[in-house]
């Protein structure tokens, strides 16, 4: 085997799909909150942090969705009624083969079993560092299902929550033995690290108040109030809309151009991807800001009224735009506009929808202590 350091990146896609049949809800619902999607972690104290050599280092790996939103197998038709996005989510192991051994060629048989009959299985493979040579072939890995957070209905006038569905992934691994003829170092330091890449999505839905007659020229009573600010909570996602401002601009005496300002903010500790980054940060390749990071796609709908809502107000062709948050606030602005109204409309209240669509990776890092067995001499 090639001496140099070789990560062994192992794919497992996760395919996080939702109920096949939207449940109904009282008139009062609940909405998902919260800053995380897709989550994984080393469950219950692994890897361990202190072994010795040719030892069994068993490793455990928790994923569930706990976000707003479920992820589904592109073959599945996508439910209207809940918040859906098509895709697969990543699980990528790295670690070096000189110290630790996961036998995944023995397991071929055993994966594909529990992959059952999805095609996906035969097309997923190890995935390498482009620096790096390996001897390993592809090989398939599984494919899970995971139901995502839900409101269910409670007692009368009440909603709960669901926890959404987790999965546990056990796996067997080995210290390798320490090399006999280095016979003055005692131990080796070594790490796992698991990355998780997935494609997601952020809605927000609230009302708001339209008010084209500024001048108060029209004689009818006006049904709401323009709330000039407003603070959302996290909505379920790693991606936030946090704040909107609302205003009425004069386009001429008879006009107004309603106006939205929003704030987006990455909320989750991972980063925002995008989507042609997806392979290559879970391969842990360096990833370019310009290219690779803070890239989400946006787009704002009136879904009352027929306003549509640009958001690229030098161009106002395009409802959905790219966005991408600063590095180191972590936030965007976007500021979206209707074309000029009537103010013969008056006053009225309209849902709001604010999507974003963007791609999300995580990594966890476990060190351990490779501890040498010390022989009797003959």
């Amino acid at each position: 085997m090639n001496k140099r350091k070789i990560a062994l990146l192992l794919i497992l896609v996760l395919l996080l799909v939702g109920c096949n049949k939207a449940k109904e809800t009282t008139s009062k619902s609940v909405s998902i909150e919260g800053i995380e999607g897709v989550t994984f972690e080393f469950y219950r104290n692994t890897p361990a942090k202190d072994v010795f050599e040719l030892q069994s280092l068993p490793l455990a790996m928790k994923i569930a969705n706990v976000g707003a939103c479920d992820l589904l197998p592109e073959s599945k038709q996508i439910n209207p009624n809940r918040c859906t996005v098509e895709g697969k989510a990543l699980l990528s192991l790295s670690w070096d083969e000189r110290t630790i051994h996961i036998p995944w060629k023995e397991k071929t048989t055993e994966l594909k079993e529990r992959a059952g009959d999805d095609p996906l299985a035969d097309s997923i493979r190890y995935l390498t560092r482009k620096e790096d040579k390996t001897d390993m072939p592809g090989r398939p890995a599984f494919a899970l299902y995971l139901y995502g957070r839900d409101t269910l209905p409670g007692p009368a006038g009440t909603s709960s929550i669901t926890p959404g569905e987790e999965r546990l992934l056990i796996m067997e691994a080995q210290a390798r033995g320490i090399n006999l003829l280095n016979t003055e170092t005692d131990f080796i330091p070594t790490q796992i690290t698991a990355g998780l890449c997935y494609p997601y999505k952020t809605q927000l839905s609230t009302n708001v108040c339209i008010d084209s007659d500024l001048f108060n020229l029209q004689e009818k009573e006006k049904t709401c109030e323009v709330i000039l600010e407003q603070d959302f909570k996290n909505q379920g996602a790693p991606v936030a809309i946090t704040h909107m401002k609302t205003d009425m601009l004069p386009a001429n005496a008879h006009q107004t151009i309603p106006r939205f300002e929003f704030t987006i903010q990455n909320v989750g500790k991972g980063k925002v991807l995008a989507k042609e980054a997806r392979h290559k940060a879970c391969a842990f390749e360096v990833l370019d800001p310009e290219e690779d990071l803070n890239n989400i796609t946006f787009k704002a709908s009136l879904v009352g009224k027929e306003l549509p809502l640009f958001c690229d107000i030098t161009d106002k062709t395009n409802e959905k735009i790219t966005i991408k948050l600063d590095k180191d606030t972590k936030q965007a602005t976007v500021i979206c506009e209707t074309r000029p109204i009537n103010q013969n409309l008056g006053t009225f209240d309209t849902p709001l929808l604010v999507e974003l669509e963007y791609d999300y990776f995580d990594e966890q890092t476990e060190e351990v202590k490779i501890n040498r067995v010390r022989r009797l001499a003959r």
